[in-house]
C-alpha cells in the first residue's frame, strides 16, 4: 500500500512539474536571464492625429556586448487597465538598427513615416499594444556585425545562408523575457497595469526582423497566434515545433540581399510538416525592400489586408493548458481507483 501511495504522490509531483514546465517552456526558454529595466512615459502623435501613449526604456543584461536593449511600448489612446489587449511584437530590420546605433532614429520613424505601420495596426487590430524592441545595431560604417542581429548569424552568412542554426542574441532573449513578463503580469507603469490577451500575441519582422521572427518562433513555439515574415532566413529543421502557428511569408524573387532560397526551404518544410495555416508568397520581380507590398495592400473595407488576417487569429493556449491539467487529473484519479480496487481485492483474499 505504501508503495502504491508513493507512486501516486510521484505522479502528482510529476503532473505539477509538467504543468510548470508547460507554462514556463512555452512562454520563455531562458530562465537564467537577469535584467534591469527602466521605463519613461511620453505621448506621441502620428501624422493622422492619432495619439499614442509611449513607454520607453532600456533592458540591460551582462552579456550585451554592444550596449543595452532600448524598447518602446505603444499603448492605444483609449487604454484601460481593466481591459486585456492584443500585442504585436515588431522586430525591426538591419537598416533601422544601424541608424539607431548612431542615434539617428528610433522606431517612431516607422510609426509616423511613410509606412505608418502603427496606423495600419491600430486600424485593423483594435486597441493593439505595439512592443518595439531596438537592438543597438552595428557601429556606424560597419555594415555587418553579429551583435546587431536578433539571431547571432555569422557575418558572412547573410547573403548565402539557407538555414539559421545559431543561438538567439542577448537582445532577442531580453525581448522574449519581456513578452513572457507581459503575459504573466501585464504591462505595469505609473501604478496602472495593462493586461495582455495571451491568446492574441502576434509577431512580425522584415529582413533582420524576419530572421528574429523565425528565431523567436523557434524559441517560443506556443506563444504567438500568428506571424508575418518578410525576406528572412530561418532553420527548416525547427519548423515542426511551430508548424501550428498561422504564418504568412513573403520574399522578393529578385532579392540580392537575402536570396529567396531560405524562404523556399521554410515553405517546403512547412508543407512536409502539414502546417495548419502557412502561406508563402513569392513576390515576382521584386527586390529586398518589400515592406510596402507586405503591409499596405488593402481589403474591401479599406484596411490592411495582412493585418486584418492577423487580427482574426487566436491562440488556444489557455484551452490547451486546461486540457493538459484535466488529462493529468484524470490520470491521478484512475491511479487512485486502481489502488482502491487493489486494496479491496487484497482484503477479500486475506479474509478468504
Amino acid at each position: 500500500m505504501k508503495r502504491c501511495m508513493a507512486i501516486v504522490c510521484m505522479m502528482i509531483a510529476l503532473l505539477m512539474f509538467g504543468s510548470a514546465v508547460y507554462a514556463e517552456g512555452t512562454m520563455y526558454p531562458h530562465p537564467d536571464v537577469a535584467m534591469e529595466l527602466t521605463m519613461e512615459e511620453d505621448t506621441v502623435t502620428a501624422e493622422s492625429g492619432r495619439e499614442w501613449k509611449k513607454l520607453s526604456g532600456t533592458a540591460v543584461r551582462p552579456d550585451m556586448e554592444h550596449g543595452e536593449l532600448r524598447y518602446e511600448v505603444y499603448l492605444p489612446a483609449k487604454y484601460s487597465s481593466k481591459k486585456e489587449y492584443p500585442v504585436l511584437l515588431y522586430l525591426h530590420g538591419g537598416d533601422l538598427g544601424y541608424k539607431r546605433s548612431a542615434g539617428e532614429t528610433s522606431w517612431s520613424e516607422e510609426l509616423n513615416g511613410w509606412m505608418q505601420i502603427g496606423e495600419l495596426v491600430s486600424e485593423t487590430i483594435e486597441d493593439c499594444i505595439i512592443f518595439a524592441p531596438q537592438a543597438p545595431g552595428a557601429p556606424k560604417g560597419v555594415r555587418v556585425n553579429s551583435g546587431s542581429y536578433w539571431s547571432m548569424l555569422a557575418s558572412g552568412m547573410v547573403g548565402t545562408a539557407t538555414t539559421d542554426n545559431s543561438e538567439s542574441s542577448p537582445y532577442l532573449r531580453a525581448a522574449e523575457k519581456m513578452m513572457a513578463d507581459f503575459l504573466e503580469k501585464g504591462i505595469s507603469h505609473g501604478g496602472e497595469v495593462y493586461t495582455v490577451d495571451s491568446s492574441r500575441l502576434y509577431v512580425t519582422g522584415h529582413s533582420m526582423g524576419a530572421i528574429g521572427t523565425y528565431t523567436v518562433l523557434r524559441d517560443c513555439p506556443d506563444m504567438f497566434a500568428a506571424a508575418i515574415i518578410g525576406a528572412g532566413i530561418g532553420d527548416p529543421d525547427t519548423v515542426k515545433a511551430w508548424k501550428d502557428t498561422p504564418v504568412r511569408i513573403f520574399h522578393g524573387t529578385w532579392d540580392r540581399t537575402i536570396p529567396i532560397k531560405p524562404s523556399e526551404l521554410i515553405a517546403e518544410a512547412l508543407q512536409k510538416a502539414n502546417a495548419r495555416d502557412a502561406v508563402f508568397t513569392p513576390l515576382e520581380r521584386t527586390e529586398h525592400d518589400i515592406e510596402g507590398l507586405m503591409f499596405l495592400p488593402k481589403n474591401d473595407e479599406g484596411k490592411s489586408e495582412i493585418f486584418s488576417w492577423m487580427a482574426k487569429q487566436r491562440l488556444g493556449k489557455a484551452d490547451n493548458g486546461r486540457t493538459f491539467l484535466y488529462v493529468g487529473i484524470a490520470v491521478v484519479i484512475a491511479v487512485l481507483l486502481v489502488v482502491t480496487v487493489m486494496r479491496v481485492l487484497k482484503k477479500r483474499r486475506s479474509k478468504a
